[in-house]
Parts: C-alpha cells; structure tokens; sequence
C-alpha cells in the first residue's frame, strides 16, 4: 500500500533451510518522498500467528510491548524530523563557514607564493598564472579548496598533486610546494613509485 508521504508492503517466502515460512514488513517513502526504506522481518510467521492465538501470557506481554514501541516511535517522529532539520542547518552553516575560512586561506597562500612556488604548481597541476600573479582558473586546487593549505607549523604549503607516470591517473600525492620536495607517507621504495617521483625531477621525504 502507497500514500504520497509513505509506503508500507509485506512480504512472506518459504525458507526452505529452516523448512518455515518467513514474513517481512517493509516502511518507505511513498509518491512525493524520498525516505529510505526501514525493514522488520519476522522469522516463521506461522509459530507468531499461532502464539498470538494461544493467549500466553508472555507472549500478550511481549505484543503489548510491540504496540507501546510503536504508539513511541509515533508520538517521537514529529519532533524527531525537527532535530533533523536542525542538525542539518546547522552543519550547512558550519560548511559555508568552513569553505569561507579555506577560500580565505587559499587566497592568503596565494599572496605569499614566490616565482618558484609558482612554477612548481604550474609543472604539478598546470595552474596557469594571469600578469598580476592571481590563478586563472581555481579548479586546480579543488572544489574546496582544501587541495591548497598549510602543514601544520602554519607556514609550508602542501598540495596533492599527481603523479606523472602512474597508471592510476585519480591518484594523488602530497607535495611540498615551499621546499620542492614530495611528502610520502612510506619509503618511495616500498610503495612502488621510485621511478616516477625520480622522473618528476623532485627529492622527497616521508611525513613526519
């Protein structure tokens, strides 16, 4: 059965290795929802059905328990959407916020790259550079910025770069754009990329 908002199907197969059959209810969205589906399954319905019809008191016990969840999970659901939505502003805020301070961050490293800083990132990345030293085109560093930033004394510039050679084209590297020089996370040796970062014409090191 289908609502605009909601969905809910049942479901019952034979389970031919506990020779039973076994039941599912199945909650999702309906026609103008994109909720995702919630499942309940319900090994061998044909003992449920026949305990519910016995009247054992435990069994009453543990329905009742049922019915009183889901009585909860309907009286929680509108205040839960509200959290939702709030927790979703606010990490929206909270990205816009960071994508401002990396924006910033970018454009302070930007100011302070020398002519030599300039060309590594040019042979790295083909970042092209306009006559008042600013970078025609930002896509380069990435759409958050992040590709361009500062180590963690606040004053080396790193970037993740490709690497020339390398059969895995979507694969990146760090690199050390203030000294010239690849940071690796291992041995070039035990990574298997010795004669590509040779051929890149850079010295490397591993991270600290």
């Amino acid at each position: 059965m289908q609502g605009y908002g909601s969905r809910i199907s049942a479901g019952m197969h034979y389970n031919r290795t506990e020779e039973r059959n076994d039941a599912s209810i199945v909650l999702g969205g309906g026609y103008t929802s994109d909720s995702g589906q919630r499942a309940i399954y319900l090994p061998d319905i044909d003992a449920i059905t026949h305990a519910l019809d016995s009247g054992d008191p435990k069994i009453m016990k543990i329905w009742e328990r049922i019915q009183n969840e889901f009585d909860k999970l309907s009286s929680e659901s509108p205040s839960a959407i509200v959290r939702q939505e709030r927790k979703r502003e606010r990490e929206a805020r909270e990205e816009r916020k960071e994508m401002e301070r990396l924006a910033a961050q970018r454009k302070e490293i930007i100011d302070t790259l020398d002519g030599a800083m300039k060309l590594r990132l040019h042979k790295l990345l083909g970042v092209e550079w306009d006559v008042d030293g600013d970078p025609v085109d930002i896509a380069p560093f990435g759409p958050d910025y992040a590709n361009l930033r500062y180590d963690a004394d606040g004053e080396t510039v790193l970037v993740e770069a490709p690497l020339e050679g390398l059969t895995r084209s979507w694969q990146r590297f760090t690199f050390d754009v203030t000294h010239g020089e690849w940071v690796l996370p291992y041995e070039a040796s035990e990574i298997g990329i010795e004669d590509e970062i040779n051929h890149s014409g850079y010295l490397w090191r591993v991270a600290a």
